[in-house]
């Protein structure tokens, strides 16, 4: 990573790349490169109790479910312009509004960290579980974002592979009833939940004769990973752009860097417009740093996975249970989300489980 940020100035040498250097771009994108990095140093060398652990994670849980709540607070008063802006609903249902976590993609990315973390604490009690459960539930529907309905579909997959049976039903069946009385006081969630499957799965429901599927800009999520992974990505023109890439600017927005245009990333549309975002965040490690920094980061994810695997099957400590799921997820969603693995939210159970 260091070398990422001292390799990013043969970047601007490159006329074909529409962006000059800003100094304190440059900056911004270093604080946003190595702060992750430098709080799991933070925590390996001042976290000492595994108590302390369990309550970094407890408030990541808050966080999520107070980011929920926020656009809950929103359907009633309106937006609130100081948590990002907001448009026209993409689909039929409530207007997605952003977050206390930031703009509504980043909720979607993290809620199938955050019901681990409920569901498979064993200090939270039954009712208190079903009850943030139904409210990280809510801000799925909320968001209105495919990423969100797949990561709860994730996390429930997890919730079915690693909880007793009579726990899953017992938290099944309060998690559905306190959901019950949610819809009650907003009954527009319904159409919300129905529209979020017809476009994420690319069906066409009707309701009240209208559509739900907006076809065209939202295709299904499978045609728009295949979009974005194969178009988007740029490709080297030589040995040095493939072994060293672009350095920070190859992380586009994510690192601070938004390249001066009327047209979106797709080069395709904007063929003066020679990188953009491949919402992978390993592709994009490779626009960064090139073929060996993805690797790095790969071996380093699977290699504590991995431990924490066994922590968990030699000594039986839930911590490392809930660790191990949270990387698992976390690594599963660096294939469509490219900015999460130095966000400072949804990235923390990652390089907080490096220290543990």
């Amino acid at each position: 990573l260091i070398w990422v940020g001292i390799w990013t100035f043969s970047f601007f040498d490159n006329d074909t790349i529409q962006i000059k250097f800003n100094f304190f771009v440059y900056i911004n994108s270093l604080g946003r490169l190595y702060l992750m990095p430098f709080l799991a140093l933070i925590f390996l060398c001042f976290v000492d109790k595994k108590e302390d652990y369990e309550t970094i994670l407890i408030c990541f849980l808050i966080i999520f479910c107070i980011g929920s709540l926020s656009m809950l607070l929103q359907q009633i008063i309106g937006g609130i312009n100081v948590l990002g802006t907001f448009g026209a609903p993409r689909f039929l249902g409530l207007a997605p509004f952003p977050s206390t976590l930031g703009n509504i993609t980043v909720y979607g990315s993290g809620v199938a960290i955050a019901i681990v973390i409920c569901m498979m604490n064993t200090k939270i009690n039954l009712f208190l579980k079903s009850f943030l459960m139904a409210i990280l539930i809510l801000g799925v529907f909320l968001t209105m974002q495919k990423s969100a309905l797949i990561n709860l579909l994730i996390g429930i997959a997890a919730l079915i592979i690693f909880l007793k049976t009579r726990t899953l039903l017992s938290l099944t069946v309060l998690t559905l009833i306190g959901f019950f009385f949610i819809a009650l006081f907003i009954p527009d969630i319904l159409v919300n939940i129905v529209s979020l499957f017809a476009n994420t799965f690319g069906f066409q429901i009707e309701y009240g004769g209208t559509g739900l599927f907006h076809a065209g800009l939202y295709d299904s999520i499978i045609d728009r990973f295949i979009d974005r992974q194969v178009d988007w990505l740029k490709t080297p023109n030589n040995i040095k752009e493939l072994l060293f890439g672009y350095g920070l600017p190859g992380g586009t927005d994510a690192m601070g860097y938004y390249f001066h245009t009327n047209m979106w990333h797709d080069s395709r549309l904007n063929p003066q417009l020679t990188i953009g975002t491949t919402h992978n965040a390993y592709l994009d490690l490779y626009q960064m740093g090139g073929i060996f920094l993805p690797l790095v980061f790969i071996t380093l994810g699977l290699s504590v996975t991995k431990d924490l695997f066994f922590t968990w099957l030699n000594n039986k400590d839930n911590l490392s249970k809930i660790l191990f799921i949270s990387n698992l997820i976390f690594l599963l969603n660096c294939f469509v989300a490219n900015g999460i693995l130095f966000h400072p939210i949804i990235s923390l159970p990652f390089w907080l489980s490096i220290a543990y």
